[in-house]
């Protein structure tokens, strides 16, 4: 296995399920002017592309041998991003999503093997491989964002399909259990947020099986909020 062409083709694909559901937008929905509170379509490519283009930079940071600003509170970046592009146009979003994508694949592929997978190589961060962040920012959070506007707009079917898909590319990276056991949460999680509640459950137990570290923080993570209080639940963690 070959985890940096791997990763380049999980960015590829990422990028292709951003173009396919802005193909799938009206005009107004293009249009449409959003809030710090309510986000537009344009809002959430512009968050996407930001997220990207804040990995590219920890990867060429890397590559140079510094360490990035420590990690500001994710609420504040987000509004910052959010006052960042609320001026910009539809077109200098695509831009930026395009350079996003190109900037990270690139920054990916000056990395030596071991920088990308010894999880000691740097100390920020904080015993995972480097790789993980590249996974994460470059597909992980782009796919749970993209399903969850499926699921706003009643296309349940296409959310549930391309984060399917997507997770098992995803779980191909590695096979430690570990690994596998994180892109079965996501997916759980996924589900949860969805309402398709029994499909979750199923996939928390597979998760946590695989990576029992898990169990602790899934006990309080919100996303798993509409759980709890499921026999089906609560029998996980009364092993």
């Amino acid at each position: 296995m070959d985890l940096r062409l791997d990763l380049i083709q999980l960015l590829e694909r990422t990028r292709e399920e951003e173009e396919l559901y802005i193909a799938r937008l009206s005009p107004q929905e293009r249009e449409q002017v959003g809030r710090l509170d309510g986000w537009s379509a344009k809002d959430l490519m512009s968050h996407l592309a930001a997220w990207r283009l804040r990995m590219a930079d920890r990867l060429e940071t890397a590559q140079q041998g510094g360490a990035p600003p420590p990690d500001a509170e994710v609420e504040a970046e987000n509004a910052g991003i959010w006052a960042e592009y609320a001026g910009k146009s539809w077109d200098e979003v695509r831009q930026a999503l395009a350079l996003s994508h190109r900037r990270l694949a690139d920054s990916l592929q000056a990395l030596s093997d071991e920088e990308l997978t010894d999880p000691q190589r740097f100390e920020w961060q904080r015993g995972q491989p480097l790789w993980r962040g590249v996974a994460g920012n470059g597909c992980t959070h782009p796919v749970m964002h993209l399903a969850d506007a499926y699921a706003r707009r009643g296309q349940m079917d296409d959310a549930a399909a391309m984060m399917e898909d997507v997770s098992a590319l995803l779980a191909e990276l590695e096979d430690a259990p570990r690994w596998k056991g994180v892109v079965r949460y996501n997916l759980a999680c996924f589900y949860a947020l969805a309402g398709a509640k029994a499909r979750a459950v199923k996939l928390l137990g597979e998760a946590l099986e695989l990576h029992p570290g898990l169990a602790e923080w899934s006990k309080e993570d919100t996303d798993l909020a509409s759980l709890r209080g499921m026999p089906e639940y609560d029998r996980l963690y009364a092993r």
